[in-house]
């Protein structure tokens, strides 16, 4: 059964996040990322840190539950400095829908798996 809503879950996210670029038609992005400015990339690189670190300072945490949260953090972040730099793009927009993905997956994984 788990298994069964995250793929409906993953199933969903990739055909709305399909709809959303070609309504809005917004072009397709490399793999890589590259920040707009410096503070952001430092702001990304602490965010990763943390996360990373978190499980070795509390062994008892879940990475797999704590995972989706630094997700959140990330693409809020990323479609923060897309607002402020390329808000002409209308990539901010995939990032807060990756976000709100990531939200609701890691609200998920808590309830079926924690």
């Amino acid at each position: 059964m788990r298994v069964i809503v995250l793929l409906i879950m993953l199933s969903l996210w990739i055909m709305l996040r399909f709809f959303l670029k070609t309504k809005l038609q917004i072009s397709k992005k490399n793999w890589s990322y590259k920040h707009e400015r410096k503070e952001f990339a430092i702001l990304f690189y602490v965010v990763i840190a943390v996360g990373a670190l978190v499980p070795l300072i509390y062994p008892t945490v879940n990475f797999f539950l704590l995972f989706p949260f630094i997700g959140v953090l990330v693409n809020l972040l990323f479609s923060v400095e897309q607002w402020i730099y390329k808000r002409d793009s209308k990539r901010h927009l995939l990032y807060l829908f990756d976000a709100a993905h990531w939200l609701v997956f890691g609200m998920t994984a808590f309830l079926f798996f924690a």
